[in-house]
């Protein structure tokens, strides 16, 4: 079977180059190098003076028609599972990639932190990658004998298309949260694109939604099932932190299960829920998974707690106000605790959440550090401008230099104190003026253990 490729300078003798036109780059403008570099066959939506020229109507379901064809069969016995939402895909992904392992059924994942299975890892550079990087990963996990991939779904990627025509065995919707009004406009647009993902499940495929969502409307379609603290499907009955450790009773069918988890949070727990739900309707043991639940915990960036000289650190990727706020109200449950908040947001994105983040931190937190996080082309101090128009409290400073700010929150430690660094989580640079600076909030941590 030929190669084919979207990236004129991926091509190699015998490729095939579909010209796409995309948002900021349009394929047609890279035929040349396609010929070049040994293309057998340029698809193109308009004709052009070149040999082995197959013009159609629309290229990108040309290329949609062509991997869902030609890889149909190949795939038919990999097991695929999307999990869209705002907050909790890339947890979500890394339980039922942990769960599955454990019980020795070989899994892997994709999505933020890129493709990950028991023999490999790669990097990605979006949530959703573009059909190409799809199926290619999906190829390369049926290779490394894999029998289940989890893979997140963004927004961005289901509105775009950039799935093509792949179908899901099982889907789950975690939450629906402000975040991505520069590019959605308003929540019930953002909810539809969300709910994309029901016109990509297998005939008997299902979706798992969060029964306590304030969206779940548009996901209580044909046979879809809930979860949560509310009555549905799987019905959370109670949770009990103790330590770094939670046990969450159930109820499904009228029986009840009890599972342990080495995860913190009531947010995590319905990370947990979502994961478990989503694999017992594609054909896997309740018991079992419940059995090994132990063996999961939270993936890098996302609720990872250092020890420091003095007290912890905890890093975790939460960026929007959602999020936010659940690390904070988990922290707040503690009792006898000091929280010190470190925070940015990122430039060229929403604004309007910037007020409500740093209202957030300031209302929860003994003491908040507003900071960079990603400034990209946006002026830091403007950014952080915005975020102080929702400080009521006075018990927070500006440090626009991340590491400064960490080194500041760090001092202000005492054996009681958590500092939480958010926002960063697991990514390994500052973009600045699409310059991106190597950096990571584990780095700096490291320096004051």
């Amino acid at each position: 079977m030929k190669t084919i490729q979207i990236d004129s300078r991926k091509i190699k003798p015998g490729d095939i180059f579909v010209a796409l036109k995309g948002q900021l780059v349009d394929g047609h403008d890279f035929l040349e190098q396609a010929h070049q570099n040994g293309a057998s066959l340029l698809v193109v939506e308009h004709p052009c003076n070149y040999p082995n020229v197959q013009v159609v109507a629309d290229t990108k379901a040309y290329l949609d028609d062509y991997l869902a064809s030609n890889y149909a069969d190949l795939l038919k016995d990999l097991k695929v599972i999307g999990i869209t939402g705002t907050n909790g895909k890339t947890t979500t992904c890394a339980i039922i990639y942990q769960l599955l392992n454990a019980i020795g059924i070989p899994c892997a994942m994709f999505g933020t932190i890129g493709y990950e299975s028991p023999k490999s890892k790669e990097e990605t550079i979006n949530t959703t990658p573009d059909i190409i990087t799809i199926y290619s990963f999906l190829l390369k996990a049926k290779e490394e004998g894999c029998k289940v991939v989890a893979m997140e779904v963004s927004s961005h990627g289901l509105h775009q298309g950039r799935i093509g025509k792949l179908q899901f065995d099982g889907a789950g919707f975690t939450n629906l949260t402000l975040d991505h009004l520069d590019y959605h406009k308003t929540m019930d647009t953002y909810a539809s694109h969300k709910a994309i993902v029901l016109d990509h499940l297998k005939p008997n495929g299902k979706c798992l939604y969060n029964n306590d969502d304030a969206y779940k409307s548009y996901f209580q379609k044909e046979n879809n099932l809930g979860y949560g603290m509310s009555e549905c499907a799987y019905q959370i009955l109670s949770m009990q932190t103790i330590g770094q450790t939670t046990t969450v009773c159930f109820q499904h069918n009228q029986k009840e299960y009890v599972a342990t988890v080495d995860m913190l949070g009531k947010y995590n727990i319905y990370n947990f829920m979502q994961a478990i739900s989503c694999l017992h309707e594609v054909g896997y043991d309740l018991e079992m998974m419940c059995k090994h639940a132990n063996k999961v915990c939270t993936p890098e960036g996302r609720m990872n707690v250092y020890k420091l000289k003095k007290g912890y650190a905890v890093i975790d990727y939460a960026h929007t106000p959602n999020a936010v706020e659940n690390i904070l109200q988990t922290f707040c449950e503690l009792e006898g605790k000091k929280i010190i908040t470190v925070i940015g947001c990122g430039g060229d994105r929403d604004n309007s959440k910037r007020p409500i983040m740093a209202e957030l931190v300031t209302k929860y937190s003994d003491y908040s550090i507003l900071t960079m996080d990603n400034p990209r082309c946006e002026d830091v101090e403007d950014i952080l401008d915005q975020m102080e128009k929702g400080c009521s409290n006075k018990n927070y400073e500006r440090i626009s230099d991340r590491s400064l700010a960490i080194k500041k929150a760090i001092s202000m430690a005492d054996e009681d104190t958590y500092v939480l660094l958010l926002g960063k989580g697991h990514e390994d640079y500052i973009e600045t003026n699409k310059i991106k600076t190597p950096y990571s909030d584990a780095g700096e941590v490291k320096k004051y253990q």
